[in-house]
């Protein structure tokens, strides 16, 4: 028999054919010879054996209807306790070819346990029973089949069975790699933020590898773009996003800057978050985080980064000492100047940044006179925005005006005509001012400059002049 066994079943599956004729050959001698056999318990066994394991094989190679053969022969070698185990597998096998009504026939016989719930519960959802896969499934208590059942549902596409299966799973698993798995499924199919962010940071606890920090960290990252209209959520997104990216073995440059965007989308979403409301303490701790986020972003050094991200790091570092009313903003300003690339108009944004803070005027001041001076020197000349400067520094309590409009008037020819005008009725209601309080010579020399500024305002010029000659005699 043990020779029959050796040189027949057994050279029948090494040699690969899958002649179903010949098999039932060698099976029925097999069966035959048993039959006769005082050693037939062990050649069962082995006989059982060879051929469930040839079942796995083909199941594992996605050959369904083979598989399925050869544990329907294994039910002729098995005891009753096999038999269970088998007509599982039997199911699955007739499942995989969507033979449902089949795999309900042979399940109906077996008593009602996990495994035969998770059997059911595949059927349920193949044939879009969603209820009835519910039902299945919460009877399944089990880890390891609680952790199949999440995978089934979450393949199914429907969204509140796998939601609740998978965060079900996730619960009971002790298996971390599961967990990660099924967090990255409910992180694709859940657009709840709170829920999100809970799902985050069970992914952070499950110490995951480099390819699922990498994705855990681009998902963060994406949720906080799409909660920019909630501030403190974009940022808590954020900041997941730079604690994933912290996970990785290598911080690329590539991930050097998404960890810098972060930090810099979180500052800017601080800022915001204070606005221009009066300084509370509250407010004082969401900027001196931001101020932490900003040494954070100067570690991660300048490789790779263009002068605007540079100019805009510091900028921020300014506004949020300026809001913190800190010490030191001259330093700051002076070093930003120093900055590659700095152009008069990144010198503006940097007074309007003074200008948010308390006692700032004579630094506003200066900083727009800095910036004044450069786009005078600029080979193509801006005259837009040095009007508009000239208008802006009048207009500063700090500001010699009359030394200012003297500057002002060597250019007048260029200016827009609307605001020259501006500057003119300022100049002029400055010197009627100046004369009618001090009788001073000053204030005739600003009204003489304003007359004869009038000349370039072709708009203006005859009523301007006509109002003045009138206001010059009653003065």
């Amino acid at each position: 028999m043990q020779t029959y066994y050796g040189a027949g079943l057994k050279t029948y599956w090494n040699s690969g054919k899958e002649d179903s004729a010949l098999l039932e050959q060698h099976l029925s001698t097999i069966q035959s010879v048993l039959g006769r056999s005082s050693d037939k318990p062990r050649v069962s066994s082995k006989v059982l054996r060879t051929l469930w394991q040839a079942g796995i094989i083909q199941w594992e190679q996605d050959q369904f209807e083979q598989s399925e053969r050869l544990y329907r022969h294994c039910l002729l070698f098995a005891g009753a306790q096999d038999m269970v185990k088998l007509s599982r597998n039997i199911s699955s096998c007739l499942i995989a070819q969507g033979k449902l009504g089949e795999a309900k026939l042979m399940l109906a016989p077996l008593a009602e346990d996990q495994q035969r719930s998770l059997l059911l519960s595949r059927i349920a959802l193949q044939e879009g029973n969603q209820v009835e896969a519910e039902q299945y499934i919460t009877t399944i208590t089990d880890p390891a089949l609680l952790e199949v059942a999440a995978l089934l549902t979450f393949k199914s596409h429907n969204q509140p069975l796998a939601l609740s299966t998978l965060e079900q799973a996730i619960e009971v698993s002790s298996n971390t790699q599961f967990v990660l798995t099924a967090t990255r499924c409910l992180l694709r199919i859940c657009k709840e933020a709170g829920k999100q962010v809970k799902y985050f940071e069970l992914a952070l606890k499950s110490s995951p590898g480099p390819d699922e920090a990498s994705f855990f960290s681009m998902m963060a990252w994406n949720c906080g773009l799409e909660s920019k209209a909630e501030v403190t959520l974009m940022k808590t997104f954020l900041s997941l996003c730079t604690q994933f990216i912290t996970l990785l073995p290598v911080l690329t440059l590539e991930n050097r800057q998404r960890q810098r965007s972060c930090y810099l989308l979180s500052i800017a979403a601080s800022l915001q978050s204070v606005g221009q409301a009066k300084l509370s303490e509250e407010h004082k701790l969401v900027l001196e985080s931001a101020l932490s986020l900003i040494e954070c972003c100067k570690k991660l050094g300048t490789e790779g980064l263009d002068n605007t991200t540079i100019h805009l790091m510091f900028l921020y570092e300014l506004e949020t000492r300026v809001r913190l009313n800190m010490p030191g903003l001259e330093d700051l300003v002076k070093f930003i100047y120093d900055l590659p690339e700095i152009t008069p108009k990144l010198i503006v944004r940097v007074a309007h940044v003074c200008a948010l803070g308390n006692k700032t005027e004579s630094l506003v001041q200066s900083t727009l006179m800095t910036a004044l001076k450069l786009y005078i020197n600029c080979d193509i000349k801006d005259w837009g925005s040095v009007s508009r400067l000239y208008i802006e520094l009048a207009k500063l309590p700090a500001t010699n005006f009359n030394h200012l409009f003297d500057e002002w008037l060597k250019h007048v020819q260029h200016y827009p005509e609307d605001e020259a005008a501006w500057m003119v009725c300022e100049a002029w209601n400055r010197g009627v001012a100046l004369h009618s309080e001090q009788s001073s010579d000053a204030g005739k020399v600003l009204c003489n400059n304003a007359v004869s500024a009038c000349t370039f305002l072709p708009n203006y010029k005859d009523t301007y002049l006509k109002r003045m000659d009138s206001l010059k005699h009653e003065v």
